[in-house]
């Protein structure tokens, strides 16, 4: 964390409920850690709600967490719901609406996770780095605003997160990045905010951005 201050959760009891009975179970603490979201804003910036539960691994079968979720629901006397279970990829619901999903991710990892409460807790600067990666491929707002306050409230170097993205999607060029930051202008709804931010500051802040990156890497005339 920032600093060693814990701020009030942003989580729900079921959230909370749901992740322990997770981190109790040895296997999956020795392979999973929490991100997304969820993580970003719980364990670091503290700003805004998030309703996922997000996990990756790297390198094994996550195939067994079927049994696991099962058996947690059973316990806990909620409904599982699979929604999709493919090899690298699962995502379930329990209870009424909570998403859980379970990634195996590449190889390539920035940081390792902290140990944090008995979770595991994904790095900041690898949140940081598949925050600039996921809008590559979806326009979200809480992606826009989780990488708003990433670069506000931390010392990150964009293009070191781009350079660090490469090794994740080989796809994370500057100059194509730069062009997709501009759809900040299309977003058309904010996520459930707890540090106040208007879509005014996000669309002056990536327009800069854009235009930062844009100077970086125009030809030396």
């Amino acid at each position: 964390m920032k600093n060693n201050q814990k701020a009030k959760t942003i989580l729900t009891d079921f959230q909370n409920q749901v992740l322990r009975e997770l981190f109790l179970d040895e296997w999956f603490r020795r392979y999973f850690y929490l991100t997304g979201g969820t993580a970003l804003s719980e364990y670091y910036l503290h700003h805004r709600y998030s309703d996922d539960l997000d996990f990756f691994s790297h390198d094994i079968d996550i195939k067994p967490f079927l049994g696991l979720i099962k058996k947690i629901g059973k316990k806990l006397n909620q409904k599982i719901q699979p929604i999709t279970t493919a090899p690298s990829f699962m995502r379930f619901t329990i209870g009424d609406n909570l998403k859980i999903d379970v990634v195996g991710d590449v190889g390539f990892r920035v940081g390792v996770p902290e140990l944090i409460d008995g979770m595991m807790i994904d790095s900041i600067k690898n949140l940081a780095v598949n925050k600039v990666g996921a809008i590559l491929g979806r326009l979200d707002a809480k992606d826009y605003v989780d990488l708003y306050f990433l670069l506000s409230e931390y010392s990150f170097d964009v293009f070191d997160l781009l350079e660090l993205g490469t090794k994740k999607d080989a796809g994370l060029e500057p100059f194509i990045w730069s062009t997709i930051i501009a759809d900040v202008d299309r977003l058309m709804m904010l996520p459930r905010m707890i540090k106040p931010v208007t879509f005014e500051e996000l669309k002056t802040f990536y327009f800069a951005l854009r235009d930062k990156i844009l100077d970086r890497i125009k030809p030396s005339e």
